[in-house]
């Protein structure tokens, strides 16, 4: 009985493990009935035959790769009608009716049994046609850079079938990768050769076309007012914006364009980008321009919509063709209210999506997303070209696995049925992380029909080889882990969201799977692709332990915000791991598997500190709130009743915060409060000259306030941050509190540390603030308002 028991569990197994392979989907339909033969048994039957100077690199690149299937390189020669063999022609004119209107990156392919024409109108198309007929119809693949990423199928005779193909890109602009490996893959931008959708600068660019060590000696009107003054030209060049409402920075930044592309006659694009901060203008030619009832993400997308037109108009008269690429990002991500603006049609608008990569852009259960949805469908009401700049790579995830395959397959179709001008990501060498999710991003921006389960299927069987199965689960099972936790994926600072993704349980699974893979891997191609796997998979497991011990840490005290003591202790937690991950990190960007230890967010997230005071802070890009504690809030909460007190003549606001800075002359910020008569006054300064509290947690008291004066229902308190001293610091708490003579900083600091509720008791109301804080940076003002309970 047991014995028949075994071979029925036997062959059921069998059964199941064939109609898994039967139903493996076929990414490209087989060929027809031969026409004709290339190579027979190591013997090349025919010659190929570039037709102009432009054909002669992908002709090569068609020999080359014959000769890695078959052993046998066929000749590339020029025309001989005397030489004899099947010919394989390289570039040159059709008459195929497809060639009247076959864009620059198209191709076309086309055989019979008197030759086979592979073709385009510049060296791109005819390298798409090349590695189209390599790909579809010779089974070479292509999943990432380098050798470890190049499948190439051996067979000792080569025979093709008829075929008769046009292609044509759906994007006019395609930029996931570079190099060889995107333009095998039918990307378009950063692919070295004639065709290319060429861009002058990729990002924030204002400088670059109006250099301040150019301009600024003899017009320093042409950079941003901040704070009174014209910004200095010895501030990094990525911290100074320009004065946008100039009639002469217009001018002079279209001349300045026109001259770029007079000295290279195949640029596509110039980049017109405001630099990457917030340190906008202040004149009030500029400030007049903005609108009113604005949101943060289109506060200041006005004035610079009107600098956008107003430049591409003039460039536009010169040059017709020529695109200015200007992004929506951040304070002007979002489009203007006014309805009736519109955008130049020799301007392309790339829209910035720096929110969840866990959701498609329109799934409506994703409240980022859907946001963000809104906001680029509003650009495409006002925009004729709009394009992507995507994050199928995010720096903020430090590296860590980027299951997204399961929003690809929604997003890239959604982007075409939207009629986008084109898709670009941020992209790294990190393919044991990322790989999988830049190789699909590629075939749908080329091809958004493309049978994903079928691309999935082929790429499982032709990457892993013998370890398809166990590497088909870790994927699979990484993906649907995504799926399921719901997370938003990802934020300036993840550190949540990588504990909440990458469960012990999870990783344990995930292990096994790679674990299985590397017995079943036979040959080394195969094991290096695993071994990249395996080093982002330890990787993620030795972040999720060092992410879990800190969240232990940031418990164990009961405070709305981090102490001292907690912060340090993180330090000493933490630090075992921080070599540990850099070692990873390094052998990682040695084989490619992942991103190296140095960027800015691996840096931040290999401060023990960093991670527990930013455990899970808004993220302001996400549309996300500070969140805020009041005193009426915290009393329903204790369930403690109000108790009457009267009114002091006299009171004070106490700040207890983070990295409060001065030095003997100068304060970091402003403090004012607003009246009752609704006049603004400055009541004090943070930190007082000759009381610091840089980089530390500290408690001040700004005193003998006029009650009447400033104490209504609730209590207005601004807090400013001129711009080019200290950076930033962080607001814990605001208390209004009754006016106590003689009070130090340090009594202050001790009773907020040791006697919370007493405070919270004492004050007239308050705004807490998480351990995350509330952050007042460099430029930026911070409006809290407080109900006051009586």
């Amino acid at each position: 009985m047991g014995t028949r028991y075994g071979q029925l569990v036997a062959i059921l197994v069998c059964l199941v493990l064939l109609a898994s392979v039967s139903s493996a989907q076929e990414l490209y339909p087989k060929m027809e009935e031969p026409v004709a033969t290339l190579v027979v048994e190591g013997e090349a039957k025919c010659l190929i035959l570039p037709a102009d100077p432009k054909a002669q690199r992908p002709a090569e690149e068609l020999a080359a790769y014959i000769e890695k299937i078959s052993g046998v390189k066929p000749p590339v020669a020029a025309d001989d009608a005397a030489a004899a063999g099947f010919r394989i022609q390289v570039g040159g004119a059709t008459d195929m009716a497809a060639w009247a209107t076959l864009p620059d990156d198209g191709y076309i392919i086309k055989s019979s049994r008197d030759g086979l024409l592979l073709t385009g109108k510049t060296e791109l198309g005819i390298f798409y046609a090349v590695d189209t007929f390599l790909e579809k119809y010779l089974g070479v693949r292509w999943f990432m850079p380098g050798d470890v990423g190049e499948d190439v199928p051996k067979q000792s005779t080569i025979k093709i079938g008829k075929i008769e193909e046009a292609g044509r890109p759906v994007f006019r602009m395609r930029w996931i990768g570079r190099g060889d490996w995107a333009r095998r893959n039918k990307m378009n931008v950063s692919v070295k050769c004639d065709g290319e959708f060429k861009i002058k600068w990729f990002v924030h660019t204002f400088t670059h076309i109006l250099p301040p060590e150019t301009y600024y000696a003899k017009h320093p009107e042409y950079y941003a007012l901040i704070g009174g003054k014209r910004v200095n030209k010895r501030d990094k060049k990525d911290q100074i914006q320009i004065c946008t409402s100039n009639p002469d920075v217009v001018k002079e930044m279209a001349a300045n364009i026109i001259k770029i592309k007079k000295d290279d006659s195949s640029l596509n694009m110039v980049s017109l980008d405001p630099m990457d901060n917030q340190r906008f203008c202040e004149c009030e030619r500029c400030t007049a321009l903005d609108e009113e009832g604005t949101e943060t993400n289109n506060s200041m997308t006005r004035r610079l919509l009107l600098f956008y037109n107003a430049v591409s108009s003039i460039v536009g008269k010169t040059y017709p063709d020529l695109f200015m690429k200007s992004i929506a990002y951040h304070k002007y991500v979002a489009p203007p209210l006014d309805k009736s603006m519109r955008v130049n049609d020799n301007c392309v608008i790339q829209f910035c999506r720096f929110t969840c990569h866990n959701h498609a852009l329109d799934d409506p259960t994703c409240p980022y997303n859907s946001k963000f949805n809104e906001y680029i469908k509003g650009w495409c009401r006002i925009a004729k070209n709009v394009c992507l700049y995507e994050y199928y790579y995010k720096a903020s995830w430090v590296h860590l696995p980027w299951p997204i395959v399961h929003m690809l397959r929604k997003d890239i179709p959604y982007f075409h049925r939207m009629k986008l001008f084109g898709l670009s990501t941020q992209y790294k060498y990190n393919f044991g992380s990322n790989g999988l999710g830049y190789y699909v991003a590629a075939k749908l921006t080329w091809d958004p029909t493309l049978d994903v389960d079928a691309l999935l299927d082929d790429f499982y069987t032709r990457f892993y080889h013998d370890a398809a199965g166990p590497m088909r689960q870790y994927h699979e099972t990484l993906e649907q882990a995504a799926i399921d936790s719901g997370v938003h994926i990802a934020r300036q600072r993840p550190y949540a969201e990588i504990a909440k993704l990458f469960t012990p349980e999870l990783l344990a699974k995930l292990d096994g799977f790679v674990s299985q893979a590397e017995k079943a891997a036979a040959d080394e191609k195969g094991k290096a692709r695993i071994g990249m796997v395996r080093i982002a998979l330890d990787y993620a497991k030795l972040c999720s332990e060092y992410t879990r011990a800190l969240d232990r840490v940031r418990h164990e005290k009961e405070t709305p915000w981090l102490t001292a003591e907690t912060q340090n202790k993180a330090e000493a937690i933490g630090a075992p791991y921080i070599e540990r991950l850099r070692a990873i990190l390094t052998q990682g960007r040695k084989t490619g598997a992942t991103g190296g230890p140095n960027g800015n967010y691996v840096k931040l997230f290999l401060s023990p500190m960093n991670v527990v005071r930013n455990w899970d802070r808004p993220d302001i890009g996400f549309g996300e709130p500070n969140k805020m504690l009041q005193k009426k809030d915290w009393l329903a909460k204790e369930g403690r009743k109000v108790e009457p007190k009267p009114m002091p003549e006299k009171f004070a606001v106490w700040f207890y915060g983070y990295d409060f800075d001065s030095d003997t002359e100068k304060s970091e910020h402003g403090v004012w409060m607003v009246k009752r008569s609704g006049e603004r006054v400055k009541i004090g300064a943070l930190a007082p000259v000759g009381d610091p509290g840089n980089v530390i947690n500290k408690a001040y008291a700004i005193r003998g306030l006029s009650a009447a004066d400033f104490l209504g229902d609730k209590a207005t308190v601004i807090l400013t941050n001129p711009t080019g001293e200290w950076t930033a610091s962080t607001v814990y708490a605001v208390y209004i509190m009754p006016d106590e003579p003689g009070l130090s900083s340090a009594d202050a600091t001790k009773r907020v540390e040791v006697s919370l509720n007493d405070i919270r008791s004492s004050a007239m109301g308050f705004a807490e603030y998480t351990n995350n804080g509330l952050t007042n940076r460099d430029g930026e003002e911070a409006t809290i308002e407080i109900d006051l309970v009586k």
